[in-house]
């Protein structure tokens, strides 16, 4: 039986017990990584479902307020054709002793309206229901040709600022 040297025993032992610590610590080491990477993966799965979450509220919350505002702006024109209509029934009936009962219409009407109109346009209405009122006496007082056109004039533009309030685009492109 051949005799090993004891030098090359422990040289081959050291060797093994090396090349096994090597193995050892390299296994320990990707297990390690692979542990972190594996908290890492849960804490980015954790955040990133966290930001849709979010993200899914959000859009939500915009949809809301997208219908909400949607229809507001469809009562909004309403308010705005009605009151259109309410003042022409004013102006047709300017010089007509059915006057003061189309004041009190336009007044009721404006009071359960006035906030679906624009500030402008509610103020203009406003003004040409007191205005018209105001027209009548002048007329019955012998007023002069100006003051009855400045009143008027007042009246009449009510419908310019309400129809300015809904400029709605142009359904037809010009250039085909």
């Amino acid at each position: 039986m051949p005799h090993f040297d004891d030098g090359v025993v422990w040289i081959v032992v050291i060797f093994f017990v090396g090349y096994f610590s090597r193995l050892v610590v390299s296994y320990l080491s990707k297990k390690g990584e692979n542990l972190a990477m594996k908290e890492d993966i849960h804490e980015i799965t954790l955040t990133v479902e966290s930001i849709k979450t979010q993200n899914t509220l959000l859009v939500e919350a915009l949809k809301a307020q997208n219908t909400l505002r949607f229809a507001a702006v469809e009562r909004r024109l309403q308010a705005h054709q009605e009151a259109y209509t309410q003042w022409r029934g004013l102006l047709s009936k300017l010089s007509s002793n059915d006057l003061p009962v189309q004041i009190k219409e336009c007044e009721q009407w404006w009071e359960k309206n006035c906030i679906f109109l624009e500030r402008q346009a509610s103020e203009a209405f406003q003004s040409a229901y007191f205005r018209s009122a105001s027209h009548r006496q002048l007329k019955y007082d012998g007023a002069s040709a100006r003051e009855l056109r400045d009143c008027f004039q007042e009246i009449q533009r009510a419908g310019d600022v309400i129809r300015d309030a809904v400029e709605l685009p142009i359904l037809k492109d010009s250039r085909t």
